[in-house]
């Protein structure tokens, strides 16, 4: 028989936990928050109801071994055996010795430990020509679409002609391990609809070993809404789901916050191993200065992980900012600098993070365009006035965040609770008609083909008939590109 941890012992310290659990192989509902377990024999190991939110378990033995009830928020599993090996997987797989040989495969809730992040949507450079109308909604993410992020081979891009831009391998060259996608209609899974839906792209992201995001965007918050995007998820393949490794809850929520406990309560229908994947509701950044900057987010942080907290889903919660500088120039702070000032006080002693344990994730990382582009008679966007945050052109601007990046690989490096960062954007939306601030920050711009290339959506019966022939843009590498593959 087991020796068991008493109540006194689990109350000590980590690293007091760690000893206990290598000595006696058992530690249950134990703090071990952090440890590294890397390598370990826990084969047989009783581990339920512990806290294992960002420990160490790669590689390590778990045979056999009791998680059940476990907390679980960025722990690394990568390459831990579990289970006897020789089972297959299912969704009951957490709580249930009925996994894979690799428990990441398993419980797909972990995100890298070393977050190269990518903000991603694919819209076609003709969006525009009938906004609103020329598309029937903004999701790209699925089947219909495949020649934009796929390729031949694909779920349900079978029967499209060989063009294909695959944009998740382009990504995957790169270094991207997860992606952020923005807008996520359920009806693109309903089967009289699209059989495939999204299911494709899921696949294709898990086979190349690329966590994603499901948005649950400011227009898709709510009890119905979210519980049909929820239902039609659950019904995705084993495979489809282990891709999901972050669901997100609004952006930059205004008006919207109220819909963040409706929204909640719908996850909560997640199955099997998606009723553990991290949650978060990105925030932007208010103010200048590090004090006036970090003092804002912790209080919106703060507001938001008691909106989870009174919805039983603390342990869920993840910090996500969208970060684009602490409000001061380059010529007064080097956009490097302004990255560490802002981490290193989201994650000072005594703040909610370091004390709830609480991970942070940059949900969008760039170098601004101060004033943004102006417009032109002619409806075009002028680089007449255009300061990127550092000051200077494109060119400068890809300098500033080649530094960003490699001060945000330092700090991962540094700070365990920082994961990482999510690059904004993949692509710029120089064919927009509207001179956003955010036009030029892709690492490719569009090109239209001489002779134009496009995809083919499926009729859908009459169902999405603005779905029009799309074309398939060639990508260019702009300054920003050499920054975030060299970084990644």
């Amino acid at each position: 028989m087991q020796n068991t941890v008493s109540k006194d012992a689990r109350a000590q310290t980590v690293q007091d936990n760690i000893n206990t659990l290598i000595s006696t192989n058992s530690c249950p509902s134990c703090n071990l928050t952090g440890a590294d377990l890397s390598n370990a024999n826990l084969s047989g190991v009783v581990l339920n109801n512990a806290n294992l939110s960002g420990a160490k378990l790669n590689s390590a033995n778990l045979t056999n071994a009791n998680l059940n009830g476990v907390i679980l928020s960025s722990t690394n599993f990568s390459g831990a055996t579990w289970c006897d090996g020789g089972c297959t997987c299912g969704d009951n797989s957490f709580d249930m010795c009925i996994g894979c040989a690799s428990i990441d495969i398993c419980i797909p809730l972990t995100l890298p430990q070393k977050f190269k992040g990518m903000a991603y949507d694919p819209k076609p450079s003709n969006v525009e020509q009938n906004p609103g109308k020329m598309y029937f909604d903004d999701d790209f993410y699925n089947q219909d679409f495949c020649q934009l992020w796929g390729n031949k081979t694909s779920v349900g891009c079978s029967q499209k002609p060989d063009k294909f831009r695959d944009d998740l391998m382009t990504m995957k060259n790169i270094g991207v391990n997860f992606i952020r996608m923005y807008d996520w209609n359920e009806q693109r899974d309903k089967e009289t609809f699209s059989p495939i839906g999204h299911q494709g792209f899921l696949e294709y992201a898990a086979d190349l070993g690329i966590k994603v995001s499901v948005p649950f965007c400011n227009l898709c918050m709510g009890q119905a809404k979210a519980e049909a995007i929820i239902d039609e998820i659950n019904k995705y393949s084993a495979k489809a789901k282990s891709a999901i490794g972050l669901f997100i809850v609004g952006n930059e929520l205004g008006g919207f916050e109220k819909f963040i406990p409706e929204t909640l309560n719908a996850i909560k229908g997640a199955a099997g191993s998606l009723s553990t994947v991290p949650i978060c509701t990105p925030i932007k950044t208010n103010g200048s200065g590090k004090d006036a900057v970090v003092a804002n987010a912790l209080i919106d942080t703060a507001n938001k992980y008691d909106v989870y907290k009174s919805n039983s889903m603390e342990n869920r919660f993840i910090a996500c900012v969208n970060f684009y500088g602490i409000g001061l120039p380059g010529s007064t702070m080097k956009p490097s600098q302004q990255l560490e000032e802002f981490v290193d006080g989201m994650l000072a002693q005594g703040t909610l993070l370091t004390d709830n344990s609480i991970p942070l994730l940059l949900s969008e990382l760039g170098v601004f365009l101060v004033g943004g582009p102006v417009p032109m008679n002619n409806g075009s966007c002028s680089p007449a006035n255009i300061q990127p945050n550092a000051g200077g052109d494109q060119s400068t601007q890809a300098m500033w965040l080649d530094e960003v990046l490699a001060k945000s690989n330092d700090l991962m490096g540094s700070k365990s609770m920082y994961r990482g960062s999510t690059v904004f954007q993949f692509m710029n939306k120089n064919f927009s008609k509207v001179c956003a601030i955010d036009r030029d920050l892709g690492i490719y711009s569009l090109e239209q083909p001489s002779m134009p290339w496009h995809g083919k959506a499926r009729d859908n019966n009459g169902i999405f008939p603005t779905d029009p022939l799309y074309p398939i843009d060639k990508l260019n590498e702009t300054p920003r590109f050499m920054p975030v593959m060299n970084n990644y």
